[in-house]
């Protein structure tokens, strides 16, 4: 499934999911576009992000989460939908 998002901004971003595993991947507007900007894989036990580093010197980031984490940060995050350029 792929599904495209333009924030208000005019930054775009694909996602791209498959069956464990959805990637963000940056689009039209964005400094690198083709750049993956998260991958996102479900373990069976929870959910693993990863962050991959924009320069060689840089390490990726990693957050590792329950379902329940993973639920309240959406809930959380969806407060700041405007901020983040998703009520456009």
């Amino acid at each position: 499934m792929t599904t495209k998002y333009k924030s208000a901004g005019g930054l775009v971003g694909v996602v791209y999911r498959g069956e464990v595993r959805a990637t963000v991947v940056q689009g039209a507007g964005y400094n690198k576009p083709g750049h993956h900007a998260c991958e996102l894989t479900d373990t069976g036990n929870g959910l693993i992000a990863k962050f991959p580093a924009l320069l060689t010197c840089d390490q990726d980031y990693y957050v590792c989460l329950s379902y329940s984490q993973a639920r309240d940060l959406v809930l959380a995050a969806s407060a700041f939908k405007q901020e983040l350029g998703f009520d456009a």
